[in-house]
């Protein structure tokens, strides 16, 4: 079983020892892979430790306490955080960072939004500097990331949720994420 990776970018700034760890970190959501087990097994022994190695040294990029914990970060039918949803489904403590389902929000954490390079380039550039991106122009910059979308051939829930993310790890309000998320959902 190949478990390490080392061609990652990551969008944090990671030790020595964090990127070792977050090397061997599994990060796919492939609950069919053979080794499935063995990925949960090793991942359970690494991801607390990257976590407490980033929280020791304050390494948590400023928008992942609120993705992570803000229930109005995350937007649906249920209103609870992302932690919290783990905890609604009796999953407490550390028992959440060793969830398999965990894997997509520490990939999140560790390697950022998941558009292409260029799609994020021509979206922050459109948008200009995120302190002074208004509601009313959130939806000007929906309908330019739903072009982006279409024209790259992303699907609508795939775009909305990477440029929702995009925006919370550029520095844009969570109002305004949340409007240019909803921009992006119409996407057809």
């Amino acid at each position: 079983m190949r478990m390490l990776t080392t061609d990652r970018e990551y969008r944090i700034a990671l030790s020595d020892t964090e990127r070792r760890l977050a090397d061997a970190i599994y990060l796919d959501n492939d609950y069919d892979h053979p080794d499935a087990h063995e990925i949960y097994v090793a991942n359970a022994r690494l991801i607390p430790a990257l976590l407490a190695a980033l929280n020791a040294r304050g390494a948590m990029p400023p928008h992942w306490p609120p993705y992570w914990t803000d229930p109005d970060c995350n937007p649906g039918r249920i209103r609870a955080s992302r932690q919290g949803l783990f905890e609604r489904n009796g999953c407490m403590g550390e028992d959440i960072y060793t969830h398999p389902n965990f894997a997509r929000h520490l990939r999140y954490l560790l390697l950022g939004c998941e558009l292409p390079q260029h799609v994020r380039e021509a979206f922050l550039k459109k948008a200009g500097n995120p302190r002074w991106v208004s509601p009313r122009d959130a939806i000007d910059l929906g309908k330019f990331a739903r072009k982006l979308a279409r024209e790259n051939s992303l699907t609508p829930h795939h775009a909305t949720e990477e440029f929702f993310k995009l925006a919370l790890e550029n520095g844009f309000s969570v109002s305004v994420a949340l409007t240019l998320r909803d921009a992006v959902s119409q996407l057809r």
